[in-house]
């Protein structure tokens, strides 16, 4: 809950700023595919990696530094879920992550040359929990909760036309450690989150 508070303190700074300079504010939808690669050691070690879906939301507050390069702030929520096929787990997340973006913008494009890109990466932090477990055991037997804090880097485009509609590509990598307790001992784990956002919302 802090951290969210922090972050909405952060958002509402870049708006207060607003009515002197050009505040660009932006909300929409992220959905997409994640490769997790998980690691474990200590009591247990295993490795096992596969492909799940993510979805969530964001928003976006951009601010003009020339007449092409931004800075802003973003924050998202995020959830996913991953069926692991190699070993009967599956392991489901939330994130909620807040990022400063650095972004590069090109203006008067298309037919009315309204419409702009922007370029950008971000780096940032993802406060997670997650929840692993198996799909043959009971649950009651085989059900482990963790959480963390941990960066977040990301790089990604965004065409928004002369309607204010925008839709983007993100690619984004977050390491998830922790350790934890299970009924086999202890566990440290590791795992490397590589995400493909499609990304669409509107320019308010």
């Amino acid at each position: 809950m802090k951290f969210l508070q922090r972050s909405l303190t952060i958002l509402a700074l870049f708006l207060s700023v607003s009515p002197a300079m050009a505040v660009e504010w932006t909300a929409g939808l992220r959905l997409g595919a994640v490769n997790q690669d998980i690691k474990a050691s200590d009591t247990i070690n295993y490795s096992m990696d596969d492909i799940g879906f993510v979805y969530g939301l964001e928003t976006t507050l951009m601010l003009p530094l020339t007449d092409t390069f931004e800075v802003g702030v973003n924050l998202g929520a995020e959830a996913f879920d991953n069926t692991f096929k190699s070993e009967p787990y599956d392991v489901e997340s939330n994130h909620l992550t807040l990022s400063g973006v650095l972004g590069y913008r090109v203006d008067n494009l298309g037919p009315n040359y309204g419409d702009d890109v922007l370029y950008y990466v971000k780096v940032g932090v993802s406060q997670w929990d997650a929840e692993a477990f198996s799909n043959v055991m009971p649950k009651e037997f085989a059900d482990t909760k963790f959480d963390g804090t941990d960066l977040l880097v990301g790089i990604g485009f965004r065409y928004t036309n002369d309607k204010n509609l925008y839709t983007g590509i993100e690619l984004n990598y977050v390491n998830m450690e922790n350790n934890f307790n299970t009924t086999a001992g202890n566990v440290n784990v590791g795992i490397d989150n590589i995400s493909v956002f499609l990304t669409t919302g509107y320019r308010f």
